[in-house]
């Protein structure tokens, strides 16, 4: 979780880099700037809906990020005790949530932009 979170703080910075000097040239529309809400929202729904199906012991804290291997995933052979069964539930939810919250996020995001709200 922590490369997540230090990868969406990169995007949003780099993104805050290219969009600063565009938003000085161009007349903002009056309202709030929802661009600076849902973009970084929208990065960790996108960074943790590639996650979950890739790594999905880094999402659901199943294994360690930093000593597993990351195709290795947690062991469903054993007697599963509340706390593993409640890890493969949440990665089930997470699965069918991230990437529909993705999508919304993206279109917001292109919502945002287009109305000038940045």
């Amino acid at each position: 979780m922590a490369w997540l979170v230090l990868g969406v703080l990169g995007f949003v910075a780099v993104t805050a880099a290219v969009v600063g000097p565009r938003r000085a040239r161009l007349r903002r529309a009056p309202g709030f700037p929802w661009f600076w809400v849902v973009l970084p929202a929208t990065a960790v729904a996108v960074a943790a809906a590639v996650g979950v199906f890739a790594w999905p012991q880094a999402v659901t804290g199943a294994g360690s990020f930093w000593w597993d291997r990351p195709w290795s995933g947690p062991s469903t052979l054993q007697f599963l005790s509340h706390e593993q069964y409640q890890r493969l539930v949440t990665l089930r939810r997470l699965r069918w949530v991230l990437p529909p919250a993705s999508v919304l996020g993206v279109a917001s995001c292109v919502w945002a932009w287009r109305q000038r709200r940045v």
